[in-house]
């Protein structure tokens, strides 16, 4: 009876309906038909994750690995300019630095000269951290999309990271070699094949744990 003290239209236009006038409305809606065929039922959460954990063991493990690889292909077409970006960035920074630590044959004989070095390897590992830390960003936004197509369709997380790990490390190839290769002899490190492998690998190896 106290339906009319909420009733924020025309007063004249208000009519009282009784309970069973709405349980009436209710009973000749499609809501009773749903709630009938189970299809608004989430209180068997054992029985649907069973159903979901059958239906990917439907699909071979090739197939989902396809489907999660030709999804990440499309997601770095898609942000190609970004990924660009990024080159052209760590290209323009690698020839900044090698005008900076512009000594070819440095000698080594002072403590003056390890802090020249020193200081080429410091700028040399916050640059490449940090050229890889713009890719966390978009991780952390693709998360909510990974969690729900982990639940709702029982994707395994192993099929999204190998085919992010797969597409990363070419990447991070790129970046690391144009930065290593521009850097290091205009530098002054040593001339040596094996040193500038392992500096590379160095400076990889800490790129591609950020782009993954």
């Amino acid at each position: 009876m106290d339906q009319k003290q909420y009733w924020a239209g025309d007063q004249n236009k208000y009519q009282y309906h009784s309970v069973e006038k709405f349980a009436e409305s209710f009973h000749t809606s499609y809501l009773p038909l749903l709630v009938e065929g189970k299809l608004c039922r989430s209180n068997n959460t054992g029985k649907n994750k069973e159903v979901k954990v059958n239906a990917s063991r439907g699909i071979s493990r090739w197939n989902i690995f396809k489907a999660c690889f030709s999804r990440e292909v499309l997601l770095v077409k898609r942000n190609s300019p970004f990924h660009i970006f990024k080159i052209i960035q760590i290209t323009v920074m690698a020839l900044v630095i090698s005008t900076l630590f512009l000594r070819t044959k440095m000698s080594d004989d002072s403590v003056g000269d390890a802090n020249k070095y020193m200081g080429a390897l410091y700028i040399a590992l916050v640059i490449v951290n940090y050229n890889g830390i713009t890719e966390i960003a978009m991780t952390v936004k693709r998360l909510p999309t990974f969690y729900k197509q982990r639940e709702l369709l029982a994707l395994p997380g192993w099929g999204l990271f190998c085919s992010v790990f797969l597409l990363s490390t070419p990447i991070s190839l790129d970046e690391t070699g144009l930065w290593t290769g521009l850097t290091y002899y205009v530098n002054g490190y040593a001339p040596s094949p094996i040193r500038f492998i392992q500096h590379f690998l160095v400076l990889f190896a800490m790129h591609l744990p950020l782009s993954v």
